[in-house]
Order: C-alpha cells, then structure tokens, then sequence
C-alpha cells in the first residue's frame, strides 16, 4: 500500500478512528484527527497503517464555504485560502480555533447557500 497525504487512514491495531495524511517524512507519517472538538496530531509509521474506507475525492475551496477534516471531527468555516493552504475556523462551544490545514487534507466544501436550497429557491 502506498500512503499520500490527503489519504484517510487508520492505524491497525485500532481500525475505529479515521486519521488524515498530514505529511509523510520517510518512514513517518504524521496525521491529523479531531477528538469531539479539539484537534490532535500523530506521527505512526506505514507500516503500522492502513487505508480507511472513507476516502474521498478532492474539490476546490472557496471562503466561506463549510469543510471539515476527510477523517471528521466539526464543520469548519474557510476564511483564507492561499495556494494550498486553507485557514479554517470552527467553535467547540467553549471557544474559536483557526488552523491552517493543506487542501489535501479537506474533505468536500458544502457551502451554506447549497445547504438549504429550499430556501435558495424561494429568492
């Protein structure tokens, strides 16, 4: 198996959380995943993973478009995009984080117009 960044995977002795391809440094791959709302990192080797079901194509990104981890974890909002950095933001009910995550590592931009469109259709 050939792990890239931007892949979802989990580790193999624990196949019940989706961790997301951060970076990969030799052997090492370092990966992001939320727990509920707070946002942690881990570093595993290749060897100790393996590909999740959940992966997903990659789309574009635009501000102001809601997006989250392709492992999970909260909606974020998108505030800046610059190149193949993307800086979001999310609340976990207590207070306001922004972090800047690469477009690979994102899942599908739902924006908030195409959310209720319902709505939309009425204006």
């Amino acid at each position: 198996m050939h792990i890239k960044k931007g892949y979802v995977v989990v580790h193999k002795a624990n196949e019940s959380r989706d961790l997301t391809v951060r970076d990969i440094n030799g052997n090492n791959v370092m990966c992001d995943y939320f727990d509920v709302n707070t946002l942690k990192h881990v570093t595993y080797t290749a060897d100790e993973l393996m590909l999740s079901p959940h992966n997903k194509a990659d789309k574009s990104f635009c501000v102001d478009n809601e997006t989250q981890l392709k492992s999970g974890g909260p909606v974020m909002m998108i505030i800046s995009v610059n190149g193949e950095e993307v800086i979001c933001a999310w609340n976990d009910g207590k207070a306001n984080y922004k972090e800047t995550f690469y477009e690979y590592e994102l899942s599908d931009c739902i924006s908030a117009y195409d959310a209720i469109p319902e709505v939309m259709n009425k204006y």
